[in-house]
């Protein structure tokens, strides 16, 4: 339900020109949903948001205070530097990156884009190394049971974990396996930005799908992180500080096509 204050509204109507989904008209001057029942408002705060003197709001939804910070004149730099440092990293050093400090990051991605708005995603924070321990001794064995990816087992021996990458810590990006239309995309587009995050923290991360499959398929490790039967892990990332892991230059890349019409 759109709450507006009437005394505080100055009739600008940018939330009704706002809204991805037309579901707001001007009515005697005010902002009004339309009654329209085809037409179903997302809750993106858009109108919220645009509002110049916080004349609107949702019931049951708190206003957010906090001001939207607008880039810089060399944002663009910054973060086509951030991207193309990021590098892939799997030697961790052992030091602890403060829990505040990954809830802090992970609450930006709360406000990246999610398909129809539905923001699916959750997150299971692994930050203790022996349940890391117990989750790769549980990879194993399931490898040597079910006689598959037998190559983790031969790299694990030779001293090299392909899995948790000996990383201090594992965040799991999980999701509904049904009812969200886009979880797959959401989780991949949520934790890219924690990626980089965690990379503008001097965190090194890295995408452990090997993890991410394993673990999906292997109940007792399910139940070990507290995965529900309805949820799916749609994303996987090993982090930390990184050890003895310095780049100099980039790598060389060819150059993606690009079809132009």
């Amino acid at each position: 339900m759109l709450n507006v204050d009437r005394d505080l509204c100055i009739h600008c109507a940018l939330c009704t020109e706002i809204c991805p989904f037309t579901v707001l008209e001007m009515k005697s001057d005010f902002p009004s949903m339309k009654e329209d029942k085809e037409k179903q408002c997302l809750l993106c705060m858009h109108c919220v948001s645009i509002c110049p003197v916080m004349a609107l709001s949702f019931e049951d939804i708190p206003v957010c205070q906090e001001k939207s910070v607008l880039p810089s004149n060399n944002s663009y730099d910054d973060l086509k530097g951030m991207i193309s440092s990021n590098r892939s990293i799997r030697c961790y050093s052992s030091k602890k990156v403060p829990l505040e400090e990954i809830k802090e990051i992970i609450r930006v991605a709360d406000f990246v884009p999610s398909a129809k708005n539905q923001h699916p995603n959750k997150w299971i924070l692994v930050y203790d190394e022996e349940v890391i321990s117990e989750i790769m001794a549980c990879i194993l064995d399931f490898i040597r049971e079910k006689n598959i990816s037998l190559e983790i087992v031969s790299e694990y021996e030779a001293g090299n974990n392909v899995v948790t990458l000996g990383a201090p810590h594992l965040l799991f990006g999980i999701a509904p396996k049904e009812g969200a239309i886009s979880p797959h995309t959401d989780t991949v587009i949520a934790l890219t930005d924690i990626n980089l995050l965690l990379h503008a923290k001097s965190i090194g991360s890295c995408w452990a799908g090997y993890l991410a499959r394993l673990t999906n398929a292997n109940p007792k490790i399910r139940k070990l992180i507290g995965l529900e039967d309805d949820m799916q892990i749609y994303g996987a990332l090993a982090f930390g500080y990184p050890k003895g892991e310095s780049y100099e230059r980039l790598p060389f890349r060819e150059e993606a096509e690009i079809i132009i019409k």
